[in-house]
């Protein structure tokens, strides 16, 4: 499991460290919100058409060699912005950009989500969580030295660095051991039947979770630099966020024992206010608590949602599963960019905020629709 945890967070390292500031570099080759919001669009859409028939892709081409190709694929599309000359140019290596996450993320969910250890799966996820979200706590601190020293274009080049190292991991550490194996559930396993009945209140929330930071990675960098904050204050509100979320993962094994629909309830409570807060109190000590709170919500959320997809199909095979949950989370995250450029430029540039707070708000009806989920007797992904 070592392997697994650093070479996931060497891969999103790299793509933290500048993705950050991607936005910011984008404007400056001409793009307005809605160039912003189809960049987002971009790379998200492509991997969800890679994860989306990615259970298929699967079963025809190693995993090994997938896995593999992902880090190649995403090494290359960041060293590649060196020489982005236009905004067409960035869109079409984001969507390269999309390819490589979507290659990589179903394999590395599953190799989590299906290793054989003495421990709940919910501790295993919360750890294979904190390992990737533990990137983005200093990845945008170390792109903002590396970025105000040498500019965007070198900078972008020290990005490719990590993601080489990622690959070597890959290779050295990960693909020697990858094996996968069916889940085994037993007598006092959840009710899979259920959780299979509330498949489609889990992905309607997952799409509109998405929405709301598809539109704060892809819009909020130029919002806050147009309320005179730089590259430092920028990184550190999503290290501040990626600090808080990295903490809320590493316990989420503790907090699961409180009951899906609770735990589900806190992360779409906790991710309302802080969008409110952005969008009506543009200052920085505010966005410091609102990014705090986006930490909570992201912290609490992903553990359990991810817990929740991998025993709804159980029998389907983790990776096609895995694959399953990532594209719906990109569709959410392509959305909420496109939809959020638009409004930013057709009505103002905190609009898209508010906007996704609704949208977020709306998804408590859809909480108590899932209640056949609720935590049954033994931790949702202990072991049978």
């Amino acid at each position: 499991m070592l392997a697994l945890y650093i070479a996931s967070f060497l891969f999103q390292l790299s793509g933290n460290s500048m993705g950050t500031f991607l936005p910011l570099f984008a404007k400056s080759l001409g793009a307005s919100y809605t160039g912003l919001g189809i960049i987002g669009f971009a790379s998200s859409t492509s991997g969800v058409i890679v994860a989306f028939s990615f259970g298929r892709l699967a079963r025809r081409v190693p995993a090994r060699r997938l896995l593999l190709l992902s880090a190649v694929i995403g090494m290359s599309s960041i060293a590649l912005l060196n020489v982005a000359r236009s905004v067409l140019d960035v869109i079409v290596l984001q969507v390269c950009s999309g390819i490589g996450n979507g290659l990589f993320f179903p394999i590395a969910d599953a190799f989590a989500s299906e290793v054989e250890v003495p421990e709940s799966r919910e501790k295993v996820l919360g750890r294979y969580s904190a390992s990737w979200g533990g990137s983005l706590l200093v990845g945008p601190l170390i792109g903002a030295s590396v970025m105000s020293a040498v500019g965007f274009r070198n900078g972008v080049l020290f990005a490719a660095l990590i993601g080489f190292a990622a690959l070597m991991v890959v290779v050295v550490g990960l693909l020697p051991g990858y094996s996968t194996r069916p889940l085994r559930i037993g007598e006092e396993s959840p009710d899979t039947h259920a959780i299979r009945q509330s498949v489609y209140p889990l992905v309607v929330i997952t799409i509109a979770n998405q929405f709301a930071y598809g539109a704060i990675f892809s819009l909020f960098p130029v919002y806050a630099s147009g309320h005179a904050l730089g590259l430092f204050e920028i990184g550190s509100l999503f290290s501040l966020y990626a600090l808080v979320r990295l903490i809320f993962f590493l316990s989420s094994h503790r907090i699961a024992r409180l009951g899906v629909l609770k735990t589900l309830g806190m992360a779409i409570g906790t991710l309302c206010v802080p969008l409110i807060l952005v969008a009506g109190v543009p200052d920085y000590p505010v966005f410091l608590l609102a990014f705090a709170l986006i930490g909570v919500s992201s912290g609490l959320f992903f553990p359990t949602i991810i817990n929740l997809f991998a025993w709804a199909r159980a029998d389907r095979g983790m990776d096609a599963q895995m694959g399953f949950f990532e594209s719906f989370s990109g569709i959410g995250s392509l959305v909420g960019s496109a939809v959020g450029g638009v409004v930013a430029d057709t009505v103002s540039p905190s609009a898209p905020y508010y906007f996704s707070g609704g949208v977020v708000f709306l998804l408590v009806p859809l909480i108590f629709r899932a209640r056949r989920i609720e935590q049954p007797r033994r931790p949702i992904g202990e072991r049978a």
